[in-house]
């Protein structure tokens, strides 16, 4: 598992399983479904919420 020595872990139930991750791995598929969900898009979201909060405060 990549836990040699101690390591943080991720405890996740689903159903009646108990899933347990690295903090790697828990990483690595956050990652993948942000990849998902992203797309090819190589805007950033902060990018855009800030430019949103920015036409916002000009508003006021």
């Amino acid at each position: 598992m990549g836990l040699d020595g101690g390591g943080t872990v991720i405890m996740e139930m689903d159903g009646n399983d108990l899933r347990i991750r690295t903090l790697r791995e828990g990483v690595a598929r956050a990652q993948a479904l942000v990849r998902q969900l992203a797309g090819d898009s190589t805007d950033l979201w902060s990018d855009e919420l800030i430019a949103e909060r920015r036409r916002e405060a000009a508003k006021e």
